[in-house]
């Protein structure tokens, strides 16, 4: 389930948000589910498969342009209001979250209240080969232990063959942490459309490095569903991977 959310600032003032406001995002998405049990859960254990944890929820970026950028504060400007996307495998997740928007209550991020005045959730998509655009980076890793015995991350571009090998390794893992079934139909493949866009982030004091760009996928339509819901790549839960059909991100930008 993809769900679009726009929120605005009470006050309507400008809303001021660090250059890596994907924590902030999180933050925010966390503390909106008001489904205690689950959300200890989803924060503390998540899903596991080949001891990997998974939260199968992913975000979007901001779908507004800043107004303008604070280079001395490192901060972007946005209008009164904004909206991202935030996608999940996980009904109890999306049902609490749809809740706790009903309410009207204000919630905080970065600092600043805010209010939702809008919510959508997304018509299923169910293309098969699927045309997608990445909303937030997908980023695509491997940590490997040196011989000094200090671990090391690998970042892949799309072009290098490891990307799609590691994108489809990572699907069929959330499927099996989601649906437990080790026999399913894993067949990914992936065509990139538009020349890839290299995006640098720090979360939390690590560097994180993603792309966005079209894609082309195809393959079983379980690894396809597992993408758009709980993002491509990793570090899904913390605002990379969301893909979105091109017949919705038309409409909506």
């Amino acid at each position: 389930m993809q769900i679009l959310l726009s929120a605005e600032k009470v006050d309507r003032s400008d809303i001021v948000l660090p250059f890596h406001y994907q924590a902030p995002l999180q933050g925010a998405i966390y503390h909106l589910n008001q489904n205690a049990a689950f959300g200890t859960f989803l924060h503390d254990i998540g899903y596991s498969a080949e001891g990997r944890k998974y939260r199968l929820f992913c975000f979007s970026r901001i779908l507004e342009k800043p107004k303008h950028i604070l280079r001395q504060k490192h901060a972007f400007v946005f209008p009164s209001k904004i909206s991202w996307i935030v996608a999940t495998v996980d009904n109890p997740f999306a049902d609490s979250l749809l809740q706790t928007i009903f309410t009207d209550d204000p919630f905080m991020i970065a600092g600043q209240q805010l209010r939702f005045c809008r919510i959508q959730i997304l018509p299923e998509c169910k293309d098969n080969p699927l045309h997608v655009r990445a909303m937030s980076p997908i980023c695509v890793y491997s940590t490997i232990e040196m011989a000094n015995g200090k671990k090391r991350t690998i970042f892949y571009h799309p072009k290098e063959e490891e990307f799609a090998a590691i994108l489809q390794r990572n699907l069929k893992r959330k499927c099996i942490a989601r649906f437990g079934n080790e026999e399913m139909d894993d067949s990914f493949h992936m065509r990139i459309l538009s020349r890839p866009g290299e995006v640098v982030t720090e979360y939390k004091q690590f560097v994180l490095k993603g792309y966005l760009m079209e894609m082309e996928l195809s393959g079983s339509d379980q690894m396809l569903q597992m993408a758009l819901c709980a993002g491509l790549g990793g570090k899904n839960a913390q605002g990379f991977g969301l893909i979105m059909p091109k017949s919705q991100w038309k409409e909506l930008i």
